[in-house]
């Protein structure tokens, strides 16, 4: 199958946003003083995700809504938000929802772009975990030299 070259840098996009996102994801995550149980069900859903693709996407938002369920009754929410009480715990798991979900569908539907460059789908695979893996480890990294 011939790629044009305007979906080739597409793809390129599509993985640029994955590794921001990934990384922002790690940011978000350590913000919130995750635990190593939220930290390996997250990488876990990740590798899922990279293998599956779209038939991942209910066990991913499974994992989502539980997170933000335990982070609405704990009453979490992330050392920098600019303001306290219920209010930053509703509005940061919201945002914070929205955004999981964001990136559940870019890793979902990263297979094709993956394809469109030139990787098999085993080398695909292989990237995806690498990206978002490194991904997130940058995020975390990140945060622990700025903060």
């Amino acid at each position: 199958m011939q790629s044009s070259p305007l979906s080739k840098y597409g793809s390129w996009f599509h993985l640029a946003f994955l590794v921001l996102g990934y990384t922002a994801a790690g940011w978000i995550l350590a913000d919130y003083n995750a635990s190593w149980i939220v930290w390996l069900g997250t990488i876990a859903v990740a590798l899922h995700l990279s293998k599956a693709g779209t038939a991942a996407i209910a066990v991913a938002t499974t994992w989502i809504v539980l997170l933000v369920g335990i982070g609405a009754l704990t009453w979490s929410y992330p050392k920098h938000f600019p303001i306290g009480g219920a209010k930053a715990v509703a509005w940061s798991l919201i945002l914070v929802w929205i955004y999981a979900l964001l990136m559940v569908l870019l890793l979902a539907f990263a297979n094709r772009p993956i394809q469109a460059i030139g990787l098999t789908k085993k080398q695909g695979f292989y990237c995806l975990v690498i990206l978002t893996w490194t991904s997130l480890l940058l995020g975390w990294l990140v945060y622990q030299l700025i903060t």
